[in-house]
């Protein structure tokens, strides 16, 4: 008996409920929250604005969006067919975006001149292999950023997996600065080339450069060889090692290593056997680190693109332009805010060393040597640019130290900061424009009409520890997690794995 009739009413476009019987005689039994009509295409019709705003979109908070929302239950399977038809919708079609990559490289290229864009795909098979993309404006602005680069690699979480390889750099307030980035199928020597293979790839490519490990991987690592250790104990030791990687000098860092070894040698000793001094020490690096020992760049970079880690791959690589065309135009504006010679956060840095340096007594040994009795006391070179204590030599930046000599000779403090950290760098590094790559031009099918296109990765199931399970009586499936102490499966009591150690 329950039934409702509305009409649209023509001059002004609303709707009119005309008649509306609300008696209802079914019983409570047959009334159900699952409808038959609420289709992946309906649902996709309902997220699509929710999933242009947020990209992350998943699954779940749709079922969850359509219980509270609606009143309605739908599938795991129905939320997710329409998430992705949503957002096929909006950012085009997975799998014919790897044939567009064809179209896109070649219109990008010529919208911007003096970027290296390589597109390369399997002659035999044709599917994707690899992409190279550095636009002009990453080239030419590095070269007034430190010559350091920072090299990572992370999943990417579309369809059809992936990796994105990244080198950034940091421009002279201390951002992080993308130089160039590479969408392959896995990472691996070869991809690299163009940390498996990374290591290995590096002499060839920059046959005069020097490599330093990342000291967050590093000590992730440590923790990993120490597994099974007491926790107090393997904390120590992990606190030791980053004090020997943070060493400006040999005897210091001999020191730390001493003490290192002391706690726990064979363990220790055994992983420091696979890693060189001089690719993870400050004491013993061969190069300028500038005080970088960390490469939380990178990790800034896979943060800034989290979202577009989940497109298709052409939206993925004009959206990471887009951003890169963005963030550009937004220091521009910035830079023209700032006043002085050195950019805000290293005059920042200054201060700091200055205000530390004042209690310290400074003495003049002539020839612009300086001893400033702190504790310990120091000798400063102010004209080689050298400290005793080492960090001025690592960081190409005063030190403390070396704030307290300088305001002693008179000399202007500026002047002993490198070229880098200046204004004017900062100002040149985003001084290089990025154009626009006008879609009006993309074609409707495949670039050449032909009937082959580009086909996307064999994508392999990522590395990760399996997921055991086992089956409740009830028919529930149960989460099975093996001790990483005693190797037993199951919930035991503390006393049962110290018997297995």
């Amino acid at each position: 008996m329950w039934n409702v009739h509305g009409r649209v009413e023509n001059a002004n476009g609303f709707f009119y409920i005309r008649k509306l019987n609300n008696v209802r005689i079914c019983s409570a039994e047959v009334r159900m929250m699952n409808r038959p009509h609420m289709s992946s295409d309906l649902v996709a019709d309902l997220i699509v604005e929710g999933v242009r705003d947020n990209p992350l979109t998943r699954p779940v908070h749709v079922v969850r969006d359509f219980k509270f929302g609606y009143g309605l239950r739908v599938s795991y399977h129905q939320a997710w067919l329409g998430v992705e038809k949503a957002k096929g919708e909006i950012f085009g079609d997975y799998l014919m975006s790897f044939d567009q990559l064809r179209w896109y490289v070649d219109v990008a290229k010529s919208c911007n001149p003096g970027s290296y864009i390589e597109f390369e795909c399997d002659d035999d098979t044709k599917r994707f292999k690899r992409l190279f993309v550095s636009f002009h404006c990453s080239i030419s602005g590095f070269n007034y950023c430190r010559p350091l680069l920072f090299l990572d690699g992370t999943f990417l979480k579309g369809r059809f997996r992936g990796n994105l390889l990244v080198a950034t750099g940091k421009d002279g307030n201390q951002g992080f600065f993308p130089v160039c980035f590479a969408v392959v199928g896995s990472e691996n020597q070869d991809n690299w080339h163009r940390n498996l293979g990374l290591v290995e790839v590096l002499p060839k490519v920059f046959p005069m450069a020097v490599h330093a490990y990342c000291l967050y991987h590093l000590k992730m690592n440590l923790r990993h060889h120490l597994r099974g250790m007491f926790y107090g104990l393997k904390e120590k030791l992990i606190t030791l090692f980053g004090k020997c990687a943070y060493a400006p000098t040999e005897e210091t860092f001999h020191q730390c290593l001493v003490e290192l070894k002391t706690k726990d040698g064979s363990r220790v000793e055994k992983f420091l056997d696979d890693i060189p001094y001089d690719h993870w020490s400050n004491a013993y690096f061969r190069g300028q680190r500038f005080g970088e020992i960390w490469s939380n760049v990178t990790e800034s970079f896979n943060s800034w693109i989290q979202e577009e880690r989940h497109l298709p791959i052409t939206k993925l690589i004009d959206s990471v332009r887009i951003k890169l065309m963005r963030k550009i135009a937004k220091r521009r504006e910035l830079v023209n805010k700032w006043n002085g010679l050195i950019c805000p956060k290293m005059v920042s840095k200054l201060h700091d060393g200055f205000n530390t340096s004042r209690p310290w007594i400074v003495s003049s040994f002539g020839n612009d040597v300086y001893e400033v009795h702190s504790h310990p006391s120091v000798s400063v070179d102010i004209s080689r640019r050298i400290c005793s204590c080492g960090e001025l030599q690592l960081k190409g930046f005063p030190c403390t130290h070396a704030v307290g000599a300088i305001q002693k000779s008179g000399h202007d403090l500026s002047l002993f900061v490198d070229q880098y950290f200046y204004i004017q760098s900062y100002q040149e590094s985003y001084s290089f424009p990025i154009y626009h790559v006008p879609s009006i031009w993309k074609p409707d099918c495949n670039v050449d009409g032909d009937s082959e296109v580009v086909l996307p990765p064999l994508s392999k199931k990522q590395p990760g520890r399996p997921n055991k399970k086992r089956i409740r009586s009830n028919g529930e499936k149960v989460r099975q997690i093996t001790c990483s102490r005693c190797g037993k499966v199951g919930n035991h009591n503390k006393k049962s794995c110290k018997e297995a150690l």
